[in-house]
């Protein structure tokens, strides 16, 4: 079975990943401004893509390796020392990509100093390796060490940011959430399982990076997916456009990643039950699980629907007359969040959950290519347009990981 602890620390990780950025996201648009959130969202936007690159990949499989070596210490402080040496390397070449990002454009290099405090998310992302915690099944402590470190910085936040001029110190205090959650975790690790990992064979890092090869671009690009209409909007539309975007995006990306710490305890699950050899077991679970979950986010994007014009009247002060554009963004996020989740359950069940990484990136990444190409297309015509783009993306991607899931 499911460690209990172990879910519900995962989910208590995710509600305050979930909750904390929804209520410090009013107070941001309040006291910043829609413009100068647009600007704070779109120097995070561009960041996003050196924080993905330092995780993209090596998370899966140091996840799989922590958990086959979690009953020997030694290994196991070998192992992760490895793991935290490749990420290091990623690192280096995520500071060196986004460096070339801000001299590439010349509204980044006006921002310079936001993309300097912001780069921290680099540091905190290395620093806080939660795979080792997935990977021993101690989601409880991810919850304690994450959730803490977003709740200080959201505290700083509210008390600190009071208007347009504090954007560069909004900046900062929402990048260093990570860095907290990361002392937290040495602090235990160096307590309980004994000094900081400086021993690690160099071959077992190379074989985690050359491994980590067949699904890192997947991962990047799908990564990518989600904060490259941000960065082309902040490239083609005004920056109120793109704060508009940018806060109901975060509010509905947030309300889809509910799923995570159920489908990683889902795959830990079918590694149990692979290891036991109950294949029957297994597949009427996963039907069960991937029925279930579907129907039940179907049901939940349908319900924001219906609230959609209450919820933004109520919250935001905005009316159909005025802002109808920021209507049918809601109401096409709640579209996109079902399709999201369920291609994410159908990744999990079919693909993830059975290693079948290779054809999960032939079917998938190709899709995603001509999505991002055509989200650089659409942008100068509007958030609206590269909305429907992610839709479609993710609506023929999900069919065709159904079509051909019983293929080998």
């Amino acid at each position: 079975m499911i460690s209990k602890r172990h879910l519900l620390g995962l989910y208590s990780a995710q509600i305050g990943s979930m909750l904390i950025p929804l209520v410090t996201l009013p107070w941001l648009i309040l006291t910043l401004g829609v413009e100068s959130y647009g600007i704070l969202a779109w120097v995070y936007s561009i960041t996003m893509f050196a924080v993905f690159a330092v995780d993209c990949g090596i998370n899966t499989m140091a996840i799989q390796g922590i958990f086959a070596r979690r009953d020997h210490a030694k290994k196991l402080h070998r192992y992760f020392g490895a793991v935290q040496a490749a990420r290091i390397v990623l690192c280096l070449f995520s500071v060196a990509f986004l460096m070339l990002l801000v001299m590439c454009f010349k509204k980044s290099s006006q921002y310079w100093y936001l993309f300097a405090f912001c780069a921290l998310n680099i540091v905190g992302t290395l620093t806080f390796p939660a795979f080792y915690w997935v990977g021993i099944e101690r989601g409880d402590l991810i919850a304690y060490a994450n959730v803490g470190g977003r709740l200080l910085s959201s505290l700083l936040l509210f008390a600190l940011v009071h208007s347009s001029e504090d954007l560069t110190l909004a900046v900062l205090l929402q990048s260093i959430a990570g860095l907290i959650s990361g002392v937290a975790f040495y602090w235990h690790y160096v307590r309980n399982v004994g000094g900081i990992p400086l021993v690690w064979r160099y071959a077992q890092m190379k074989v985690l990076l050359r491994q980590s090869n067949s699904i890192r671009t997947h991962e990047f690009v799908f990564q990518a997916m989600q904060n490259l209409p941000v960065f082309a909007l902040g490239i083609y539309q005004a920056n109120h456009v793109v704060g508009v975007y940018a806060s109901l995006e975060k509010l509905f990306r947030a309300l889809a990643t509910a799923l995570n710490p159920l489908n990683h305890a889902f795959t830990s699950y079918v590694h149990k039950l692979k290891a036991r050899r109950l294949y029957r077991l297994r597949d009427r679970h996963t039907k069960w699980y991937l029925y279930g979950v579907s129907a039940l986010v179907t049901l939940g994007a349908g319900a924001l629907v219906l609230l959609a014009v209450p919820v933004l009247k109520l919250s935001f002060n905005w009316s159909i007359d005025k802002h109808g554009h920021v209507f049918v963004l809601f109401q096409l996020c709640c579209m996109w969040m079902a399709v999201h989740c369920i291609l994410k359950v159908l990744e999990t069940c079919y693909y993830i959950s059975n290693k079948r990484w290779k054809q999960l990136i032939n079917i998938c990444l190709p899709v995603q290519i001509l999505g991002l190409s055509a989200i650089f297309i659409f942008a100068p015509y509007g958030a609206v347009q590269v909305l429907s783009v992610i839709i479609a993306v993710d609506f023929v991607c999900a069919g065709l990981l159904f079509l051909l899931r019983d293929k080998k």
